[in-house]
């Protein structure tokens, strides 16, 4: 039986996360906390240990695998503060250890935490970001264990509960608030501008509409014609000064810090989705907009967050076992190795012995040599097996780390074998 706490208890000292979100950092400052390629390299060589970084429109955060994560995390959050030059505001950012990181990270991937709550865009955001991870050999078997376990808790929210029943998303979110300006958007002239994931979200959502009268400005004019000629739409180089030329505009950019201001009356509107905002002034939405119109669509999704802390919860505990499983296996797996090392050397042993006394080694004899002394060998270790997996739910590591150096060396000196047993003796249960 599983021993809850000892789990909890690796898991709290193991596993850490720093949070900042639209939450608890706003909309208008996130752009200060979002990291580049080569500053999660620098961040791969602090931690001694695995991690990933998930940065979408509405958050930026970090989850860390290592011994003593806490304190990992705690000298991560300084060294983001120093390289971001004190932009950042200390009071702003979350820590969150144990299996509240785990926690946490299941409830980002079924969409609760999203602005626009149920959205399924989270879970490819989840994915693309562990494969970039993946690709900077950032992280660990624990960390890519725990983001395979939060795509499936979030699969299972979205499968078992109405959370993303209808429309959901930013990108719904966004065309619902257009529609809500312009009556005929079949009519409407739209530009979309950026070629990037948010960009192309967009244009695909709108052609889907059957919005024909779309064009694509982008800052490399080779990715709008790419993007344009997917769906029809025309493309251009990125000039500001034609914004006033449409009814209908969103705006899908980032890195761009210096702000434009709307004056005309066209566009009819504009829906900033760009990080930082791009344009403030009239008739422009942003992200914090969309935000509040979110709230108010989210009544009919409340009622589905007691199941969803259900599977939230169910994803936990399947996760303690995932642990424990994998604990046992790199154990067994290690003793193993090393007695099939063993037993290779001890079956190359009896060939010879055989030849001397001039018996033929055949492939028959071959066979049954090998077949007999895994037989041997796994019936008189299966025992031990069931026995390693139980130690292993019990956290007894002496008694672990005792069998890991009899298979590794062959034998301990007596006054250190009696040594772990008066040690461990007091702590194991009859049962």
């Amino acid at each position: 039986m599983l021993d809850k706490k000892k789990i909890e208890d690796q898991l709290n000292d193991n596993f850490s996360a720093l949070i900042f979100t639209y939450k608890n950092v706003g909309i208008k400052y996130l752009h200060n906390y979002y990291l580049n390629e080569c500053e999660i390299k620098k961040i791969h060589e602090l931690v001694k240990g695995g991690f990933f970084v998930l940065q979408t429109c509405n958050r930026v955060e970090i989850y860390i695998h290592s011994e003593n994560a806490k304190h990992v995390a705690e000298s991560l959050l300084e060294h983001i503060y120093s390289i971001h030059n004190g932009k950042l505001e200390r009071h702003e950012s979350i820590i969150k250890n144990g299996l509240e990181t785990i926690k946490h990270l299941f409830y980002v991937a079924s969409g609760v935490d999203s602005i626009a709550v149920g959205e399924y865009e989270i879970l490819n955001q989840i994915k693309n970001a562990m494969l970039e991870s993946k690709k900077m050999g950032i992280m660990d078997k624990e960390i890519e264990r725990l983001i395979e376990r939060a795509l499936r808790v979030g699969r299972n929210a979205r499968s078992r509960t109405n959370i993303s029943k209808g429309k959901v998303g930013i990108y719904s979110l966004t065309l619902d608030k257009i529609k809500s300006v312009i009556n005929d958007l079949e009519k409407a002239s739209v530009l979309v501008i950026g070629a990037g994931e948010i960009g192309s979200k967009m244009s695909e959502l709108l052609y889907k509409e059957g919005i024909k009268n779309v064009t694509i400005m982008n800052r490399t004019l080779s990715k709008a014609e790419e993007l344009g000629k997917k769906y029809g739409y025309n493309s251009m180089s990125l000039d500001f000064s034609r914004v006033s030329d449409f009814d209908v505009v969103i705006s899908a950019v980032s890195g761009i810090r210096n702000q434009i201001k709307l004056e005309g009356d066209r566009p009819l509107i504009l829906v900033d989705l760009s990080v930082p905002s791009l344009f403030y002034g009239k008739n422009v939405l942003t992200l914090t907009d969309l935000q509040d119109y979110s709230m108010l669509n989210m009544a009919n999704r409340l009622e589905e967050l007691p199941k969803i802390d259900e599977i939230v919860e169910e994803g936990v505990q399947e996760f303690m076992i995932d642990h424990i499983k994998e604990q046992q296996n790199e154990i067994i797996s290690r003793i193993l190795g090393n007695v099939e090392r063993v037993r290779e050397t001890e079956v190359k042993k009896a060939k010879r012995e055989l030849e001397k006394r001039n018996i033929n080694v055949d492939k028959d004899i071959d066979e049954v040599l090998d077949v007999m002394s895994k037989s041997i060998i796994n019936k008189g270790l299966e025992p031990l097996i069931k026995n390693i997996k139980v130690m292993v739910e019990n956290d007894e590591r002496r008694y672990i780390n005792f069998l890991i150096d009899v298979f590794n060396y062959g034998h301990i000196p007596d006054d250190k074998t009696e040594e772990i047993k008066r040690k461990e003796t007091p702590e194991r249960s009859d049962g």
